[in-house]
């Protein structure tokens, strides 16, 4: 795809610092909620490493795709 953005860093996903033991929880990145984590885990992104791993713009399109 062209003028496609790199995946993100873990760095671009701000974490609940009172909650930074949990990182690999979705719910714990600032507006990802319950219901987002939940299609996301839905389309097989279990957890944050998975989403920094696909990039926001993949997870985008999954939950485009699946009419989430």
């Amino acid at each position: 795809m062209a003028g496609r953005r790199p995946a993100a860093s873990l760095n671009h996903f701000h974490i609940d610092q009172r909650h930074a033991d949990l990182s690999d929880e979705l719910e714990q990145v600032v507006n990802i909620g319950p219901k987002l984590a939940a299609g996301l885990r839905q389309v097989g992104i279990p957890n944050l490493d998975e989403l920094v791993d696909r990039g926001s713009i993949e997870a985008w399109e999954l939950l485009r795709a699946a009419g989430l």
